[in-house]
């Protein structure tokens, strides 16, 4: 018999995949240690009886069924396991039918390969403090949709923000949208790269950009902290840098997501990228970050506040704790032009770009010895700025 208790593997599962749909075995590290989810939904695939804390009701039933081959094998419940859900939490269960076609999925490499990425999106923000179940989220009605500036971060998904948009759905029908991250001073455009860098040079993030701002921003706000800004997902830095070579390679300056947006900030889907992501969705974390590594009059202010661009005894300085890869594309090209004489060096005696120890591999890789390096570390941002907010997964 296996008892469902508050913070056990199982209750995660139970509680995540009636809003997912769908979770990719190749992202189990994201839940845990994947040598204990692996051999727990071994069990789970098996006849189990089933019994919660204080309650009498017992099940026997097949809780999840695990489909497919190598990227596409993927977890899902087991139709047995229903009356067990609806029993359960009768909203997540009519939650699950509605949104999963009464439990039907469609094995389209490509249907599947959009739910985990989703999943993925979903449990990085959850582990972040970031609440993503549609339940427990503020309605995103059309009527009231500019007043979604709450005090606690909250993830929408794509087809939330579809729905809530209903005349203009069509136009943004078939972006690479994963959904929408909410704060109480503005908004977050998200994506998931996965594995992979996709050809975006299409109008269709342009579409999307100008549909959150007409959403969000009842007035245009050129310089609001959060005007244009995305959150990147993706596998790991790797994924990253390919990306940014494509764009140097290619010299696609206007690349689609560049284009559109201000600031991308890369999001890797490990541990370090949980805790980045608590820090870029915590109240007035850019000015606090800056503020406890730099003197004021050695910051300069860009688009709603101070730029991560510093000046330290004629050093310029990027400081790439904000994770922003467009930006970090445009430091390296400034760097270019000062040393080939089209921008004029004036004080400039040295380049440098400080990042976290998880990301120098990456940004050694971008510059090579165009800068000199130093990394702060995750642990030290999280004390100056008393970063606390707990994980939603037990």
């Amino acid at each position: 018999m296996i008892t469902i208790r508050p913070g056990s593997h199982v209750l995660t599962l139970l509680s995540i995949l009636p809003f997912v749909g769908e979770y990719p075995m190749s992202a189990l590290r994201l839940l845990g240690s994947v040598r204990s989810y692996k051999d727990l939904i071994h069990k789970l695939t098996q006849v189990q009886e089933f019994r919660f804390p204080d309650r009498d009701e017992r099940f026997t039933c097949r809780l999840l069924n695990v489909c497919g081959r190598g990227n596409r094998k993927t977890v899902r419940f087991h139709k047995s396991a229903l009356p067990m859900l609806k029993w359960w939490d009768e909203d997540m269960y009519k939650l699950y039918m509605d949104e999963y076609d009464n439990h039907n999925f469609s094995g389209n490499a490509r249907h599947i390969n959009r739910n985990h990425l989703l999943a993925e999106t979903a449990v990085m923000c959850l582990r972040a403090g970031v609440e993503a179940n549609p339940l427990d989220t503020p309605d995103m009605l059309e009527d009231d949709i500019k007043m979604l500036r709450c005090a606690n971060p909250f993830f929408y998904f794509a087809r939330e923000v579809k729905r809530a948009y209903k005349e203009e759905m069509n136009k943004i029908r078939y972006t690479r949208l994963a959904g929408v991250l909410t704060l109480q001073d503005g908004v977050y455009t998200v994506y998931n790269l996965r594995n992979e860098v996709p050809n975006w040079m299409g109008e269709g993030e342009s579409k999307v950009l100008w549909h959150m701002e007409s959403m969000f921003y009842p007035i245009r706000e050129e310089e609001h902290p959060y005007h244009r800004s995305a959150l990147m997902f993706g596998e790991n830095y790797d994924v990253a840098l390919s990306l940014m070579q494509t764009i140097r390679e290619t010299k696609k300056l206007d690349y689609g997501l560049f284009r559109s947006f201000f600031r991308i900030r890369y999001i890797p889907m490990n541990d370090f990228g949980v805790r980045f992501l608590r820090l870029v969705t915590s109240d007035n974390w850019r000015e606090n970050l800056l503020l406890s590594l730099f003197e004021p009059k050695q910051c300069t202010t860009s688009w709603g506040g101070l730029s991560f661009n510093v000046f330290v005894d004629g050093i310029d300085t990027y400081c790439f704790l904000d994770g922003d890869i467009r930006n970090l594309f445009n430091f390296r090209d400034t760097i270019l032009m000062r040393n080939e004489g089209l921008l004029p060096r004036n004080t400039v005696r040295g380049h440098k770009v400080i990042c976290y120890p998880e990301q120098l591999a990456f940004v050694q890789e971008f510059f090579g010895d165009l800068v000199e390096y130093a990394t702060v570390t995750m642990d030290a941002v999280e004390s100056a700025l008393e970063l606390d907010r707990p994980s939603l997964i037990d």
